[in-house]
């Protein structure tokens, strides 16, 4: 008989744990987890638990970390737990096609307005476009990726600052109750399904270390962006005397300055690094130094001289 009182949930970094710990503070019945295998992290490569793991254990629920969902293994204790609800909140690996076949309420938690930037990087590439409003979507699962029949969506906000780690907190936030609320319309047999307009679809690959590089012939406003999709991960990079720095934090400025400088170009006060780009001047706020910890750039500027002098490429 379907089992519509349980859920299977299937995540893995915080914002698929802050989704999770709501449906639980909710009172929803989560049946089991599915999440990635524990990994390495950090400088010491310590084994290491996703966090959704670490919520499930705190709740004593059921945990599976299959290495792949192609397993049979893996397939017939997914069927035999028969919950017919399953919630995917950026999970991280494909849900294979007789998964789907099994039962069709298979739901996902997706952050952008569908059909826009569908893919493994919604949020960091609309902070990158420069967007000021993205947005969460539920959705019915479909064997491609993001086409799925939207139930619900609503707006997020994008502040000038909002990095790619502080927008997550954002959708996850917004979009943990829109999640329940899909969940209710299933349960009822009211959830409505809006089918994705393909021709207005985007696309949001997954971010590469490449993504990082900063062009200085660029605007200020196009690399702050960058600098804000790129936090935490990869990082934006740019190179100073052959080595290699990271800028962790920045702002456009409204400074101007008498000369006019070619793009890269530093200009240096006692307390405020400034650089020229190919429109307009960005000020950096936290910068990392190759082999050294991250660190403001007025701390940066206390251990370089002559900086006025040298150019970012």
């Amino acid at each position: 008989m379907s089992d519509y009182s349980s859920i299977i949930f299937f995540g893995t970094p915080d914002i698929a744990a802050y989704c999770l710990n709501y449906l639980l503070s909710s009172n929803e019945n989560i049946a089991a987890v599915v999440t990635q295998p524990d990994k390495p992290a950090g400088r010491k490569q310590i084994l290491t638990s996703p966090p959704v793991k670490t919520a499930a254990k705190m709740a004593k629920i059921q945990v599976f970390q299959p290495k792949t969902l192609k397993n049979d293994d893996f397939f017939d204790t997914f069927n035999k737990i028969n919950a017919k609800i399953c919630v995917i909140v950026a999970y991280g690996k494909i849900i294979p096609k007789k998964y789907l076949d099994l039962q069709g309420n298979f739901i996902n938690l997706h952050f952008s307005l569908l059909p826009k930037y569908r893919g493994a990087a919604p949020v960091q590439r609309a902070i990158m476009d420069g967007l000021n409003q993205t947005g969460v979507t539920v959705q019915f699962l479909a064997e491609k990726l993001d086409c799925g029949d939207i139930i619900l969506q609503e707006k997020v906000d994008i502040d000038i600052n909002d990095t790619a780690d502080s927008l997550l907190k954002k959708c996850a936030e917004i979009g943990a109750p829109l999640l329940l609320k899909a969940i209710n319309l299933i349960k009822n047999n009211s959830a409505p399904r809006l089918v994705q307009n393909d021709n207005e679809a985007s696309f949001a690959p997954k971010l590469t270390k490449d993504d990082g590089k900063i062009y200085w012939q660029n605007s200020a406003a196009r690399i702050h962006n960058q600098v804000r999709a790129c936090f935490p991960w990869p990082g934006s990079f740019t190179t100073l005397s052959d080595k290699q720095i990271k800028i962790w934090k920045t702002v456009i400025s409204e400074k101007l300055f008498n000369e006019k400088f070619s793009p890269g170009k530093i200009i240096a006060t006692k307390k405020q690094l400034f650089v020229q780009t190919g429109d307009g001047i960005l000020e950096i706020l936290e910068i990392q130094p190759q082999g050294k910890p991250k660190m403001s750039a007025k701390a940066f500027l206390a251990g370089h001289q002559n900086l006025n002098s040298e150019k970012l490429i």
